[in-house]
């Protein structure tokens, strides 16, 4: 169901006729990257929090605290995988690039960035399941989190260049996941972006020349590793705050001599 969404916005990645901005490429890739994000948290937000009884319970009996994160992940890559082949394969079979980058197939790297940030987007549930107290309290925070990596993602607002945002914008799985899927789809050269009229005026004052959508090799290993790195990121975050949930022990008092 998913995959149907982006599916339904008509267009494709080539560059116009009338040499006008294709703006159907860049509208296409934001829905996919926010429905990637929503289904790699929407995965993982109630995986730890759901468990806080048991997990103290086997923790105050030796369970190991690597043990326990170590197979929430391997479980939720596992399944986070499995969704996101159909859903990129719904979404872009047919009217992926034409020019592929480094793997010989433009529609496998885009599943490749759309594996990244939706595995990126796992862990990040995970820190949210890790942080709250309560079951209840984690779908206000899935959806703004989720609107929150739309505003990030560089697909509306620009965020190079953009003090601020740019830099906050940098621990975001879709600003990475959105830029790997652009730097494939060659978005800077079909969008038009810094481009000039002849008076002097931008062609498409809406987007900006980012150099991590650049078609080029190293733009979209950037943007793959950075996304890697967000996860890994948000795997610590996730061991650390977990640590609060362990089973408080008491000292014991010294015996009188």
């Amino acid at each position: 169901m998913l995959g149907l969404i982006p599916r339904a916005i008509p267009g494709g990645f080539g560059p116009s006729d009338d040499g006008t901005p294709n703006s159907d490429a860049g509208t296409i890739l934001l829905v996919m990257v926010l429905c990637a994000c929503f289904m790699g948290m929407a995965n993982s937000v109630r995986e730890i929090v759901k468990e806080r009884a048991i997990y103290r319970r086997e923790r105050a009996i030796g369970l190991s605290r690597t043990a326990y994160i170590g197979s929430k992940i391997v479980v939720l890559a596992l399944i986070t995988m499995l969704q996101a082949i159909p859903f990129t394969l719904i979404g872009l079979v047919g009217r992926q690039p034409d020019e592929a980058l480094v793997l010989g197939n433009s529609l496998v790297e885009c599943l490749l960035a759309v594996i990244v940030v939706s595995l990126s987007s796992a862990m990040l549930g995970l820190v949210i399941s890790a942080l709250v107290d309560n079951a209840d309290k984690t779908m206000p925070l899935l959806v703004l989190i989720t609107m929150a990596q739309l505003v990030f993602s560089g697909g509306i607002l620009p965020m190079h260049g953009t003090p601020g945002l740019e830099q906050v914008s940098l621990i975001a799985p879709a600003r990475w996941g959105y830029a790997a899927l652009s730097s494939v789809g060659d978005l800077n050269t079909i969008s038009l972006a810094g481009q000039h009229r002849p008076d002097g005026k931008l062609i498409n004052s809406k987007v900006v020349d980012d150099p991590f959508f650049d078609h080029t090799v190293q733009a979209y290993f950037t943007d793959i590793a950075a996304g890697v790195g967000i996860g890994v990121l948000c795997v610590i975050a996730t061991v650390l705050l977990i640590r609060r949930m362990d089973p408080k022990t008491a000292k014991r008092k010294p015996s009188p001599s």
